[in-house]
């Protein structure tokens, strides 16, 4: 009889093989007392584990096959310096001499108080970061549960296997790779993590936290994977396995069918051309978004920079940091949104809020914090004598925010004016319309802006008065409510008036039951993750725009989500 386990799908794709179960299970770490007198013994044990874990890494990163590849080696060396982060392991030592307590309990320790930091953040990006910590605390555990030298992954048993582990770090998942493995489970991570990223880079299928499958999979079991509903399927019949057979062979076609648009533009069947543009939020994104043939960078994500370190970064290496992408980009226009950090994400100094997501973050706490964001834009603006550079400005609320920055702005240009510092004096400034009352007040504001960008994650979340993370009501979070579509129209409509650029940079974005909609209520911008951009690319090229403007003026009159579903539906089945 087959079971259904079920997790996040990463990656794309539907994989067939034999288990392979490797590492520890978590539920079998517990705490050791540890004899005052081997204390030493066990802090030496975690050196060396640490050391191993290291040594690891480095000698994959220097790789003739990987070392070329910046896009992989950035993530190698953003998990070494976490593992030689002193900081971590002094409080691991601590907490082993403290406690009398062994190496494992004292990791799980750090490891779980790290993680509840990151799970407090409102961005789900910036959540996703948590995923680092566990899998560089995996990768010490690793060897820290291991009886030899070597680490299980050294085994040469993966080729034409689905592996299982608690965790995978992308070192480790490089490994595997290229061991010939044919897809991935782990009981803990997301989409958003570096390991996920690695995963969607190197095309694996894979789910991810699929919590307790380590209970419940047996090795050499014959498992199906079908990531497009994060399902794993154990024990699977002759019959079943017949089915996604032939699945697979679809997707090899329907993929094969894809890459022939890449090249191309995105024009409808009535000659309106769309272009399509990528979200990222670090530099290693980039590869992916060239790969999918992007137009250019609609939001860049500042944030992660500043949360990969302790200390915030200065002018100087965040310049280093935008050059890099924008080398990168070959000439491609980018976005850069300023700093959207909140008081739920790390700033020092402020309290933590009773509710986050309506407290002192984005251009609020930037304007509050001068001696955090002048470097911010001196290093965006010098960035802009690079290539095509815009500027956008998140969580505005009202005018008078825009022109507090904009003086900011003109006084920095100023200096770097005097400074001899090269800069684009005609850099675009556009805000993210994510906030009702900006939404409702853009007429009143749009003649001071170059641009705007809709961010319908928030947006929805704000309209709705729906925390889109809560599991008690976030299922009454709908992107076609009446009231969501006609302020995304109300937008639209307000910059073409204006002769003022639009995009769509939320979810709703890469949602293909979303776009021919969009494309109705005007949408000429479409910025989202890599990964969708070829299916919506292609939905624009079968799509009329006449019609679909013809079906949304109707749907904008409709007063229930369910009247609106049912009519884009139809549209799409046209």
């Amino acid at each position: 009889m087959t079971l259904s386990l079920y997790g996040t799908g990463i990656s794309r794709g539907i994989a067939i093989g034999k288990s392979s179960i490797i590492g520890y299970k978590e539920s079998n770490l517990y705490r050791k007392q540890i004899q005052l007198t081997l204390i030493g013994e066990e802090v030496s044990r975690y050196h060396r584990a640490l050391k191993q874990a290291v040594n690891l890494l480095e000698s994959l990163r220097d790789r003739d096959s990987i070392s070329n590849n910046r896009n992989i080696r950035s993530i190698i060396d953003s998990h070494i310096l976490m593992l030689n982060d002193t900081p971590f392991s002094v409080d691991i030592i601590s907490t082993i001499k403290a406690k009398q307590c062994n190496a494992e309990w004292a990791l799980l320790l750090k490891r779980n108080e790290l993680a509840k930091l990151f799970d407090a953040m409102e961005d789900d990006y910036l959540q996703a970061r948590k995923d680092d910590i566990y899998q560089v605390a995996s990768q010490i555990l690793r060897y820290l549960n291991d009886k030899h030298e070597n680490s299980d992954l050294e085994e040469p048993a993966f080729k034409d296997t689905i592996v299982f582990a608690h965790t995978l770090s992308p070192a480790e998942i490089l490994m595997l790779h290229h061991k010939g493995i044919l897809g991935l489970v782990t009981e803990v991570g997301g989409a958003l993590s570096h390991a996920a990223i690695m995963t969607r880079n190197l095309s694996i299928p894979a789910v991810f936290g699929a919590q307790y499958c380590l209970d419940y999979v047996r090795q050499a079991e014959e498992i199906i994977l079908d990531i497009a509903n994060g399902a794993i399927l154990l024990d699977a019949d002759k019959q079943l396995t017949k089915h996604y057979q032939s699945k697979i062979k679809q997707i090899n076609k329907r993929s094969s069918s894809l890459n022939k648009i890449k090249a191309g533009p995105a024009i409808t069947l009535d000659n309106r051309q769309i272009t399509i543009l990528s979200n990222i939020d670090q530099w290693e994104d980039v590869t992916a978004t060239t790969d999918a043939g992007a137009n250019g960078i609609g939001l860049l994500r500042t944030e992660l920079l500043f949360l990969q370190q302790d200390a915030y970064p200065d002018e100087k290496a965040q310049f280093a940091y935008f050059q890099k992408i924008m080398e990168s980009l070959h000439g491609l226009p980018i976005t850069i949104r300023t700093l959207d950090l909140g008081s739920d994400k790390a700033i020092n100094n402020h309290s933590q809020p009773s509710n986050p997501a309506l407290g002192l973050r984005g251009i609020r706490l930037c304007l509050q914090n001068l001696a955090l964001f002048k470097p911010h834009l001196r290093a965006i603006l010098r960035a802009s004598a690079l290539g095509k550079v815009q500027i956008m400005i998140p969580m505005v609320s009202c005018m008078q925010e825009i022109l507090q920055f904009r003086y900011l702005l003109e006084e920095i240009k100023k200096d770097l004016r005097k400074n001899a510092i090269a800069f684009d004096e005609n850099i675009k400034i556009g805000v993210m319309i994510e906030v009702p009352a900006a939404a409702i007040c853009v007429s009143q504001f749009i003649s001071a802006l170059d641009f705007l960008s809709i961010g319908t994650n928030d947006l929805i979340q704000y309209t709705l008065a729906i925390d889109r993370t809560d599991d008690i009501v976030n299922h009454l979070y709908e992107p076609m409510h009446p009231a969501v579509l006609k302020l995304i129209n109300d937008i639209i409509r307000c910059g073409h008036e204006h002769q003022k650029p639009v995009s769509l940079c939320g979810e709703l974005a890469s949602d293909t039951f979303a776009t021919r909609f969009l494309l109705g209520v005007g949408l000429t911008q479409f910025s989202m993750q890599s990964a969708s951009m070829l299916e919506v690319k292609e939905i624009i090229m079968q799509s009329n725009y006449q019609q679909c403007k013809t079906a949304a003026n109707a749907i904008l009159k409709m007063s229930t989500s369910d009247e609106i579903i049912l009519a884009i539906t139809d549209l799409n089945n046209r």
